[in-house]
């Protein structure tokens, strides 16, 4: 198959078109000669980093994966938003009603739960480095290695904390300051 067949949308010239791609991964360890590495951005690590050792196994090719996950990111929250948004109006209304009123309070709790577990979730699996459920009958809990804290992730939320809580910064002053923040890590430290 030609890189054109797999990425007929894609800016590429015609040379690199013409590439025969033999397989695709996205992990740089089974790279095979001829295969099209895609190199996915994710939490833990960056796949533009394992580039190199990709191309050293014989890709043919490396795409960054980037772009799908900023869509991913739009497709999952935008329509959640505008629900929102366009739903809150006349959900409003609905709080006179007492019975109603009881429901919508279960439903609140019932979200808050669920924002709650995902808040705990995403900081374990930032903050250290393995993390594991544990299960026991209807019982669940994460275990994690407290010796296995990153440090980096756990000073920039530190930071992240006081700037919010402690200087009352706005939402939007944080995240462009953690992400400042975070760029000039990587630059000076390295992943």
């Amino acid at each position: 198959m030609k890189l054109r067949d797999l990425l007929p949308e894609a800016a590429i010239d015609a040379r690199q078109a013409a590439i025969d791609i033999a397989g695709l991964s996205a992990d740089s360890r089974k790279v095979k000669s001829g295969y099209l590495f895609v190199a996915i951005a994710g939490a833990k690590a960056d796949g533009t980093h394992f580039a190199k050792q990709a191309a050293a196994a014989g890709a043919a090719a490396v795409v960054a994966g980037v772009l799908g996950a900023a869509m991913t990111t739009w497709v999952t929250f935008v329509p959640s938003m505008l629900w929102i948004f366009a739903g809150a109006p006349f959900v409003e209304p609905l709080r006179a009603n007492r019975q109603l009123s009881g429901a919508l309070a279960a439903i609140t709790a019932a979200v808050v739960g669920v924002i709650l577990n995902l808040s705990v979730w995403f900081a374990l699996h930032v903050l250290f480095g393995k993390v594991t459920e544990m299960r026991a009958g209807p019982l669940r809990w994460y275990a994690f290695d407290p010796l296995a804290l990153d440090l980096r992730a756990t000073a920039l939320a530190a930071i992240a904390a006081v700037l919010a809580f402690g200087l009352h910064r706005s939402l939007i002053e944080v995240v462009v300051a953690m992400a400042a923040l975070g760029v000039i890590l990587q630059l000076t430290l390295g992943g």
